[in-house]
Order: structure tokens, then sequence, then C-alpha cells
């Protein structure tokens, strides 16, 4: 047992009780606006499948928390990471890969598991790591603001990026790569003149895609939604009709 303590102390003693604090109570959040919004349902399978999620996501921290991270990467652990996130990806054109409902192909079958896997997920958990390694070491050893380090860490994104696209077509997840790229790099030190740059740069390339209509009308329904919260109630508003139901005319119990 006082082995067990001593373990237990040592774990407590790496983890970021703070971090763990704040996702636990996004996370019980999150689950109350599902339980409000799908109790007309009469099931709670998506609250218990999003509780279960929640459990393994608290034990993998602990677990993850004992791993020093530094000293894998050091050993060429981006590498490993970075193989693992593009094999994840590719496995996608395998006989393993499914469409989902929308009709991209964004989940992983396996033949024990009894659920189907979006590698997405996982990938961007490795992107995460490799980011944060790689920008360290440009902080220790370069600068980040000259034009050579931003294409280095630009390189890493649009890799998995485009790659995950071509595959999935998925430019939700996508856009969640792009998202915390700009995070991690606007928290560590990036010039901020470089999201200026991008920010414009991005901002006049959407609006030639969405006059040429390169952009599908699918997609433009999505950001229309966000605006028009009527908009095709029962399709592309689904989410949004839902989300203004849930705590704000069904209050807590639905």
């Amino acid at each position: 047992m006082q082995r067990v303590r001593e373990l237990l102390r040592d774990i407590l003693r790496q983890t970021d009780l703070v971090l763990l604090a704040l996702c636990c109570a996004a996370t019980a959040y999150g689950i109350l606006m599902i339980y409000s919004a799908t109790r007309y349902m009469n099931s709670m399978r998506e609250v218990i499948v999003q509780t279960g999620g929640a459990v393994i996501g608290i034990v993998l921290f602990f677990l993850l928390s004992m791993v020093d991270v530094g000293e894998l990467m050091r050993k060429k652990g981006w590498l490993w990471l970075t193989l693992l996130g593009l094999g994840l990806i590719l496995l996608l054109k395998s006989p393993l890969g499914r469409a989902g409902d929308t009709g991209n192909l964004a989940w992983l079958k396996f033949p024990l598991l009894p659920v189907m896997v979006q590698p997405s997920e996982i990938v961007k958990l490795t992107f995460t790591v490799v980011l944060a390694w790689q920008l360290v070491w440009l902080q220790e050893n370069r600068t980040l603001r000259k034009v050579p380090d931003v294409l280095f860490l630009g390189a890493h994104l649009m890799m998995f990026f485009l790659l995950y696209y071509k595959i999935s077509s998925d430019m939700g997840s996508d856009l969640v790569f792009v998202a915390i790229f700009i995070c991690m790099c606007f928290v560590a030190g990036v010039s901020k003149g470089w999201f200026i740059g991008g920010g414009l740069t991005a901002a006049l390339a959407f609006y030639i895609l969405w006059e040429e209509d390169v952009i599908e009308d699918y997609m433009k329904n999505r950001f229309i939604v966000v605006f028009d919260h009527s908009f095709h109630p029962m399709e592309e508003g689904w989410q949004q009709t839902r989300s203004l139901l849930t705590l704000g005319g069904g209050k807590v119990f639905g």
C-alpha cells in the first residue's frame, strides 16, 4: 500500500490539477448541454457516451502526465508521432475506412472494436505535441519572426491539412487544425504581423472562392446558418436550433 500511495503522490505532483479542473468543468457543462438538448429523445445514450469518454480522458490525462515529453522528443519522438498521425490519416483509404453520415471518409472500423474511431481526433493530439516541440525548438535556436521559421511551422500545418482534406473532404476537422495552429503560434510569440497578413490573405481568398462558387453549396450553408439561425432548421441549422433550445427554452432539464 505504501508503494501505491507513493505512486499516486508522484502522479499528482506531475499533474497540472488546474488544467484538469478547467477541462472537467468545461466537459461537465458540455454534458449538461447535451442532456438538455437530447432529453426529448427519451434516451440517455448521448449523455452516457460523452460521460464515458470523459472518464477515459481523465485516466489518460493522469497516465500521460507521467510521460517526459521533452525526453521523448529528444529521442526522435517527434518523428514517430508525425508518422503515426500521417499513418492514421492514410488508413482512411484502406478497407478500414468508413464514410460518415455526411459522406466524408472520416472513420475507421477496426474488427475487434465495438465502435468506429475518428482518426482526426487522435491526430489532433499528435499534431499539437509536435507543434509545441517545434515552437520550443525555434524559441531556443532561432526566432519566431523570420520567414524560414514561419514557413517551417506552416509546412507542418499544410502537410496535415492538405492530406486530410484530400482523403476525407472533412473541412470541419481540417479547420480545427488551423485553429490549434493559430492559437499555439500566438501564445508562443510568433510576430503579430504574420497573423494580420495571414488573416487578410485568408479573408480575401475566402471572398474570391465564395464569389466564384468554388465553395460547395453545403459548405456555404454552414456559414450562412451561423448568422441566420432560422436557415434550414432541420438540416444545416439543426445544431444551431437545438443549441438555442438548450438551457435557453428548455432550461436545465430540457
